[in-house]
């Protein structure tokens, strides 16, 4: 993908990405600071704290949350929401 480093490997910080592949971080709209950044299997997962600001909780529905990486992008956000739909077709 297109921002793993000449090494195969994502990023260990999000400042790793400027400005290489992004101009500035992005500002969480909740609390006014740069996004957050976790490693996830397959990719990255950069998130906003939510209108609770507590980053810690996974349960928000307000939460920002952006997967970086094919593996993570279907594993965190095409795969639930296919087990969503078809529980709900059910």
């Amino acid at each position: 993908m297109w921002v793993k480093t000449i090494n195969n490997e994502y990023p260990a910080k999000l400042s790793d990405l400027t400005p290489s592949f992004i101009r500035e971080i992005p500002v969480d709209p909740f609390d006014g600071t740069q996004l957050k950044m976790a490693r996830v299997e397959g990719g990255l997962k950069l998130f906003s704290t939510g209108p609770d600001k507590e980053s810690d909780r996974y349960t928000k529905s307000l939460q920002l949350d952006f997967y970086l990486g094919r593996e993570a992008f279907y594993n965190y956000r095409v795969k639930p929401a296919k087990e969503k739909e078809e529980k709900r077709k059910k």
